[in-house]
């Protein structure tokens, strides 16, 4: 029987095996990658965009740019690629054995830049803005020929129809005209400006208006804002038309302006005006003259005719105003086209197709919402004061009516966010180091090579002086305390796309110190998993190269390196990919771009160029811990222009982040000032971070604590620890030691490189002697907060996982920019301002009524003069009420 059994067994397993053979079962064969997938679909960007390449079961995706086929020499997909020209790109996946399994294609159209559109010029024979990149055809399309040069000499007929495509990407096509002529006249289209058209009337003996100067100011030169036409103050665009032709010309233009969602003007976009200009035969436009205005003031004369139409509101012709009353909401560019409608001499126009206005002549322009309610209303902010002390309403809040925010130019700082989905990391720098001053000792981590690395990041926050009798820029740390007995980690998870081929390093500056440092130990951790430990894996640990302890003498700036390149296995390189997490990306709504030299200088005269310092805190709470920005945060800053925001649909009434079941319960900073850290990480952070991970914190309270009291100020509770972000993890690092307060700056900077703990892992401590502030040495955090606070940094919201470059301020100093703060607001972020603790906590019987709302009187100047320059207390723009939600007397 036994014999029995085992026979039919074999027999069973090899007619099994046999039928899986004959069925053709791929269960033993190599599993193939899923079809390969995109970021971004093909199509026409205005700006650069990053693409990531997505192919599940993939063993490796290779791809190309340049539209060659790519194999296993090509370029390795490690994380998004940055596309700025453009591009077809092509990609091939491989599966397990080597092979490759799936290959796509996609075409980007992206003009190398927008400031550089091709055009025809018939008089010189010239195409402009090419390259070799391109090709051109003078037959519609028939033939082509290569591009060789950025001005293109070419031979052209009566009849030639000009075209200009990308030799690879041949969607990115563009006519530049059919030549109607070799000899005559030639209207291009211009710059189109955007700005303030301001008057300065003259008055009689009787005090009537006798006549008005006007003078128009550019966009970049003023506090912009879509003004209606009042007080002698009018937006409006003013057109310019060139004659690039060999003739004169004289006779009836008509003039249509356009408003675009992209920067291509054309005649399905949206018409807001249609005006018709005469131009004398007496005086005619000249051949290479110009009619309109422009940068530096008027050119050669001003249009005839049309500028009367702009500034006089009874033609009946709408302006660009706020108020425009045309159906307009959002970013637009404008544009113009011109067509001639009477030429008196009866010649032809060399070229037709340039008189439309070119995407590097559009100017841009953010309309609001032309209903006048929108306008009324008011901000809503949390304090870090606590409740029941000094506002009239015990709930820790306040509002700030629009009108208000503007008198006071409120500062608004923001730090962008993405929200997709929890961060996990992958590869961190573990070390540990004694030195007696951590403020003194400036410590990097790096990849490639040291003395031009591909990229670095310092541990401390670098904080920039501008005195004549200091260093260019110090380091905030919390004090001239010692390093911290526990290890540090860092999280370098950006740094894996290049350690296939490159090195990790640490550099240890002890150029300024007087004592020596001292590195125990110094490792790299690669995570498949992080579980907030060391990897269970001995392999995934890889130690320095030189022998430690090791000592960094004074004066010496050491280097010490960990090898990567080369000494990885495949699957140790997939999984520390930080896009192995398949985050999914869209274009964020809001693009910071830098500040002008001339409102950086405008923001230190309205600060008074202070000292980088303040005085100490004390028992007071008006005392501020809000440090004014130096020229060089501005400098590092970025801001949002009230023409950029892209924010979608109609902006709802009422908004109120705080009233979400992400947002922490209201909170007390006691005797420290960490102002700053209570609204950026205790606030905004736990916010974005909850709203991340989908925590609800609804149930969370504050549990006060008095002056005196033991556990005083107070802290959440205490079951929502592990979910509240912990003020002290980043204030203590990011301070100025000594009570001195901190920049918003340093802040984001310190959640983008570091990030945060939670409460639990380090509580909110205040200071142990309150009679001797000054000595309290700020503790750095544990091993185990450091290793907590990489699960939780802040992110910009593309596949560029870390950078600074969407943290940034502006001023509330137009109905424009309250709008733009309400799109931030509508879009989920919380926002930190900047005002006078001492008017906000002495003078709030004049400043508050009964409701908690802050109101000015006419007589205020001298006080929102002294707000202006005393700004040194943090708070939390969390929401707002407009229109007729909004009600002062029941907010």
């Amino acid at each position: 029987m036994r014999s029995s059994r085992y026979t039919t067994i074999v027999i069973s397993i090899a007619v099994a095996i046999v039928l899986l053979v004959l069925g053709g079962c791929d269960l033993f064969s190599t599993m193939e990658p899923d079809a390969i997938s995109f970021s971004r679909d093909g199509g026409t960007y205005f700006l650069p965009l990053e693409v990531a390449i997505q192919s599940r079961g993939a063993s490796a995706i290779y791809f190309t740019t340049d539209g060659s086929m790519p194999n296993r020499s090509s370029a390795r997909y490690y994380s998004p690629i940055t596309l700025d020209k453009t591009t077809r790109l092509k990609a091939i996946a491989l599966d397990s054995d080597g092979d490759v399994a799936r290959q796509a294609s996609v075409d980007f159209i992206i003009p190398k830049d927008t400031s550089a559109y091709p055009y025809l010029d018939v008089a010189s024979g010239m195409i402009y803005h090419v390259s070799s990149a391109y090709e051109y055809s003078l037959d519609d399309g028939s033939t082509w020929q290569p591009c060789t040069d950025p001005v293109q000499k070419v031979t052209i007929s009566v009849g030639d129809s000009v075209w200009v495509r990308h030799r690879v990407v041949a969607s990115d096509l563009h006519f530049l005209g059919t030549v109607d002529a070799l000899e005559g006249y030639d209207l291009r289209a211009g710059q189109a400006y955007i700005g303030m058209l301001e008057g300065t009337p003259s008055f009689d003996s009787g005090g009537n208006i006798i006549g008005v100067e006007f003078k128009f100011i550019e966009k970049s030169a003023v506090s912009f804002d879509n003004y209606l036409f009042d007080d002698f103050k009018s937006t409006i665009m003013i057109p310019t038309i060139t004659n690039v032709g060999d003739e004169d010309f004289h006779g009836q233009v008509q003039i249509v302006c356009y408003a675009s969602d992209d920067p291509i003007i054309t005649a399905d976009d949206d018409t807001f005006l249609s005006v018709t200009i005469t131009i004398d035969p007496i005086d005619p436009l000249l051949k290479g003259s110009t009619l309109g205005f422009g940068e530096g003031g008027v050119y050669d004369r001003e249009l005839h005719g049309l500028m009367p139409y702009f500034i006089n509101p009874d033609s009946g012709l709408p302006n660009l105003t706020y108020e425009s009353g045309v159906d307009l909401i959002g970013k637009k560019y404008i544009g113009f086209s011109i067509t001639v409608v009477e030429n008196d001499d009866e010649g032809l126009e060399l070229l037709q197709r340039n008189n439309w206005t070119l995407p590097q002549h559009v100017d841009a322009i953010h309309f609001s919402d032309s209903t006048i309610a929108t306008r009324s209303g008011a901000l809503k902010l949390v304090n870090s004061w606590g409740t029941g002390e000094w506002e009239n309403i015990d709930d820790g809040h306040y509002w700030i009516s629009f009108e208000d925010a503007i008198k006071l130019k409120l500062p608004i700082y923001y730090m962008l966010n993405n929200f997709s989905q929890p961060y996990r990391p992958t590869l961190l720098a573990r070390f540990r180091i004694e030195h007696p001053n951590r403020q003194n000792l400036p410590v990097w981590i790096g990849v490639g090579d040291p003395e031009h690395p591909i990229a670095e990041k310092l541990l401390q926050t670098v904080s920039y002086y501008e005195s004549d009798d200091s260093d260019p820029w110090s380091l905030y740390t919390g004090g001239e305390y010692p390093f911290p007995d526990n290890a540090i980690v860092l999280d370098i998870s950006e740094f894996a796309p290049f350690i296939a081929a490159n090195d990790l390093f640490m550099r240890i500056d002890n150029s300024a110190s007087d004592a020596e440092a001292i590195l125990h130990e110094f490792s790299i951790e690669l995570h498949p998993e992080y579980l907030l430990g060391k990897p269970s894996d001995p392999s995934n640990v890889l130690k320095s190269d030189d022998p430690l302890s090791k000592t960094i003498e004074v004066g010496k700036n050491d280097i010490y390196t960990i090898s990567t390149a080369g000494k990885l296995s495949t699957y140790q390189l997939e999984f520390v990919q930080p896009n192995s997490r398949g985050t999914s990306y869209t274009e964020p709504i809001f693009q910071s771009v830098p500040f002008t030299d001339g409102e950086v200088s405008e923001i230190l005269d309205l600060y008074g160029r202070k000292p980088t310092t303040r005085s100490a805190r004390s028992s007071h709470m008006a005392t501020g811990g809000l440090l004014p920005p130096t020229e060089a945060d501005l400098r590092s800053f970025g801001t949002l222009r009230s023409e950029d925001a892209n924010y979608t649909g109609i902006l709802p009434e009422i908004v109120d982040l705080s009233r979400t079941i992400y947002f922490p319960p209201i909170g007390n900073q006691g005797q420290k000032g960490s102002c700053n850290a209570f609204s950026g990480v205790y606030y905004i952070h736990t916010y974005n971070e909850a709203r991340e991970h989908g925590w609800d914190l609804s149930g969370a309270a504050w549990e006060s604590k008095t002056y005196g009291e033991e556990g005083y100020p107070g802290y959440p509770s205490k079951t929502y620890w592990d979910r509240i972000m912990s003020p002290d993890f980043v204030y203590h690092q990011s301070s100025a030691g000594r009570t001195a307060g901190s920049r918003f700056e340093s802040i984001p900077s310190l959640l983008s490189r570091i990030g945060s703990s939670t409460w639990a892992s380090m509580p909110y401590d205040n200071f142990p002697d309150e009679a001797n502030p000054g000595i309290y040495e700020y503790p750095w955090p544990s091993e185990q907060a450091f290793r907590e606070a990489a699960m939780y940094r802040s992110r910009v919201p593309t596949p560029s996982f870390f950078s600074n470059t969407q943290v940034g301020m502006f001023f509330l100093d137009s109905m424009a920019k309250v709008e733009l703060l309400q799109q931030l607001l509508a879009s989920g972020y919380c926002v930190t301002t900047g005002v006078d603790g001492f008017v906000v906590d002495n003078n709030r019987d004049s400043w508050l009524d009964e409701n908690d709302v802050m109101y000015l009187s006419d007589d205020d100047d001298s006080m929102i003069s002294d707000f202006n320059n005393y700004i040194n207390h943090a708070q939390t723009i969390v929401g707002y009420k407009s229109g007729a939600a909004w009600d002062p007397d029941n907010p």
